[in-house]
């Protein structure tokens, strides 16, 4: 008695549902017939195919989690769900670049920067290279101690009195 009650309201309300969402349900009541014959041993196996198709439908067209039959609403909204997470998750990847430091370079280039104060980031940088290893000048003075602590000041940081003419007009230690 309720689902012929069911039914007299739908067969009542189509009238005022769009052509597109009602092609929509047919579709999905459609295909779920065909996931229904192709089912072994009665448990219904989805192909992602088929959830594929389901999660573009409900995309359009949110209205099909009434006609769906062989699924839970709930699985559908969470296949979405994590298709989202995914996409996201890849459209946020690192693409690349420089490569990361390895960490036992790091702590050498570390050490490198407080055991010489003095020594710059191209110091350390050559000192690193004839050592044979690779890596770059900026990466250098990235990971030196000094970039590390935020109130140190690095000799290389400081401005140097002869590199201008006001440097040299005020330098003490000028002779004539």
């Amino acid at each position: 008695m309720i689902g012929l009650f069911c039914f007299v309201l739908a067969v009542l309300a189509s009238p005022f549902k769009s052509k597109l969402r009602l092609e929509a349900e047919n579709a999905v009541l459609r295909h779920q017939l065909i996931v229904l014959r192709r089912r072994l041993h009665g448990r219904v196996r989805l192909t992602n195919h088929d959830r594929w198709f389901f999660i573009l439908l409900y995309r359009w067209f949110p209205s099909i989690l009434t006609v769906l039959t062989i699924i839970r609403p709930a699985t559908l909204v969470r296949w979405h769900r994590a298709g989202f997470r995914c996409y996201w998750r890849w459209k946020s990847r690192r693409r690349g670049g420089r490569p990361q430091i390895e960490a036992d370079l790091l702590a050498l280039i570390r050490r490198m920067s407080i055991e010489n104060p003095l020594s710059g980031a191209p110091r350390i940088h050559g000192e690193l290279l004839k050592l044979g290893v690779a890596v770059a000048h900026r990466q250098v003075h990235g990971q030196a101690a000094w970039a590390a602590e935020p109130g140190m000041v690095h000799f290389s940081a400081q401005p140097r009195a002869g590199h201008c003419r006001h440097g040299f007009v005020r330098c003490p230690d000028h002779r004539l």
